[in-house]
């Protein structure tokens, strides 16, 4: 019987939060490029016998132990689209990236932009999912899949691209998705060459506080009705600082009141300081003063939670950022970036059985990578940076405002990758035909608890 052969070109590549029943909001087909791979190991134990005499006996036994997870590494370009709210074909591997889900919780479409922030990421375990390869002949799936770590090319002669790498329990033979959301005709390739960097030093600025009083905010007027069994995404951002989101439930009452209190208790409970009077208090940017709580979902997108409200710096005296941050403008010529999370599996270690994981958590969670520029001279240029850099022998920590802007910052479509507290280290020099700099950057966040060490927005239009 004449046998087929799989061939990488026929590979189709579907990603899922279910088995089967596959329905076009829970099942996505994803066009990766070639060089992926995916398999699976067994772990081992061999005994073997050395002894002394006229016929030492010398053999040997071998113990499967223990099934290790599946690895897996496929690539997909940056490819966003507009469809009612900006959107990305990769949208399910950052939402398994950046947290626990489910579909829309860390990767969120909206009419300004698909934003993917970390503030979900504080969790033991990593959404899971599963990946199908479609081949000639035959299906795998990996089942239990965990995205571990997600490579931006910032290669200035290729297309915008990420290589997605993790580990999932087993590998199995099944049939594909019957029903997927297929890759969007309208989704769009980014040209890397167009790419280009800001940096803003926030040394010698100061941060500030700003002090929302609730007692004073529950006198307020909700803008419109809301709904008990819908949640509600909550935006909170003071002095031009970064947002933080929290979700929340309005309670089963309907009054304007206790919607209000449980309004106030689950924010305060799920933002930052709260001091002893029950005031809630947020970190400010650098400069500005304009701080205002909102409250978006599908339905009320950006909308003003209090309508007599336009401002919270009426509420309380804040403290608003001082300074001004001296700014870069970099042209770059290559460079990566790496977002990890650190991803280790558990398995038992029981005598006489092969042994499977039992699942996996994470570890620290990690951005970094670097970029290489020409030494151009100029104040906010490289020439200008390692000058600032070199001579600020007494900064421990180097704290930047640093966006990439895959694309271009100007151009439609980007993707922007915002590190509001990039550490960079002092620009290596390489001396060839063109001098060169090297600049390494670790995303931090504001504070070592901080869960904003970046954001990222896709923009389609």
């Amino acid at each position: 019987m004449a046998q087929t052969i799989n061939l990488s070109r026929s590979t189709k590549c579907y990603l899922s939060t279910v088995t089967s029943g596959w329905a076009t909001s829970d099942t996505f087909r994803v066009n990766i490029l070639n060089g992926y791979t995916f398999s699976q190991d067994v772990a081992t134990e061999v005994i073997g016998l050395n002894e002394a005499g006229d016929a030492p006996v010398r053999g040997q036994r071998v113990f499967n132990t223990a099934l290790n997870p599946a690895d897996f590494s496929i690539t997909t370009y940056m490819r966003p689209y507009f469809s009612t709210n900006h959107n990305a074909v990769e949208k399910l591997l950052w939402e398994a990236l950046v947290g626990a889900g489910p579909i829309d919780t860390n990767a969120v479409p909206s009419t300004t932009a698909l934003t993917i922030d970390f503030e979900n990421s504080d969790v033991h375990e990593l959404l899971k999912f599963y990946m199908y390869f479609e081949l000639d002949t035959t299906t795998y799936r990996l089942d239990d899949a965990v995205i571990n770590q997600a490579e931006i090319d910032f290669s200035i002669d290729g297309i915008a691209q990420i290589t997605w790498s993790g580990q999932a329990a087993t590998i199995n033979a099944t049939t594909a998705p019957t029903t997927s959301l297929p890759v969007d005709a309208g989704a769009l390739y980014i040209k890397n060459k167009l790419s280009s960097i800001t940096l803003a030093d926030n040394a010698g600025t100061a941060p500030g506080t700003q002090v929302v009083d609730f007692s004073v905010a529950k006198v307020a007027t909700a803008a419109h009705g809301l709904s008990n069994g819908t949640t509600y995404q909550v935006d909170v951002t003071v002095d031009g600082a970064a947002v933080q989101t929290v979700s929340w439930d309005p309670p089963v009452s309907s009054t304007n009141t206790d919607m209000i209190n449980a309004f106030n208790t689950q924010v305060q409970g799920a933002l930052m300081d709260i001091d002893g009077n029950g005031d809630l208090i947020v970190t400010s940017g650098t400069s500005g003063s304009t701080s205002s709580i909102l409250l978006a979902d599908a339905a009320y997108v950006g909308t003003e939670f209090f309508a007599a409200q336009t401002s919270w710096t009426a509420i309380n005296a804040a403290t608003a950022g001082t300074g001004t941050a001296k700014a870069y403008s970099l042209a770059i010529t290559g460079g990566s970036m790496t977002i990890s999370n650190n991803v280790t599996f558990l398995t038992p270690e029981e005598l006489g059985v092969v042994n499977l994981a039992i699942g996996s958590f994470t570890g620290s969670r990690s951005v970094s990578g670097n970029v290489t520029a020409y030494l151009r001279t100029g104040s906010s240029n490289t020439g200008g940076l390692l000058t600032d850099m070199v001579s600020a022998t007494s900064t421990i920590t180097h704290d930047f405002d640093m966006i990439i802007g895959v694309g271009g910052l100007g151009n439609v479509p980007r993707v922007e990758l915002e590190m509001r507290h990039a550490h960079l280290v002092i620009p290596a020099v390489s001396i060839e035909d063109v001098l060169s700099v090297n600049i390494g950057f670790t995303g931090l966040g504001e504070d070592i608890t901080q869960k904003d060490e970046l954001e990222v927005r896709y923009i389609a239009q």
